[in-house]
This record gives structure tokens, C-alpha cells and sequence, in this order.
């Protein structure tokens, strides 16, 4: 099989699991998914807290007045 062959009959393969794959999403077919969950890390709570009014802060402290 020379190279040029070989190389439509990838470009086949690969177009026709793409498609699969859109027909199976539109379609009622239920495709495995990973789930990660929803976890609040605390850290990532409490410096958001923190920081929330950041920008602001240090604008009093600087004695400046931000818009």
C-alpha cells in the first residue's frame, strides 16, 4: 500500500470517529463523562473573601481615591 492510500484511508478513519462521536452527542446515546465534582477547596474560599476588595484596600491605604 503505498503512502498517498494509506494516508486517505486515516483521513477516513479520523472523519468517521469524529462524526460518530457528533451523532452519538445529538443523538439520546449517553456517552461515559468523568466527574470531577464540585469540592470548595477552603484556602481558595477564604482568600477570595480576602480578596475580594483588594484593589481597594490598597487604594486607601495609598491615600488615593480609585473609581
Amino acid at each position: 500500500m503505498n503512502d498517498s492510500i494509506f494516508g486517505i484511508v486515516i483521513t477516513f478513519l479520523i472523519i468517521g470517529v469524529v462524526l460518530s462521536i457528533g451523532v452519538g452527542y445529538q443523538g439520546s446515546v449517553d456517552l461515559p463523562s468523568i466527574d470531577l465534582g464540585e469540592e470548595e477547596i477552603p484556602e481558595v474560599v477564604e482568600s477570595d473573601k480576602r480578596l475580594d476588595n483588594a484593589y481597594y484596600e490598597w487604594c486607601d491605604k495609598m491615600g488615593i481615591e480609585c473609581q
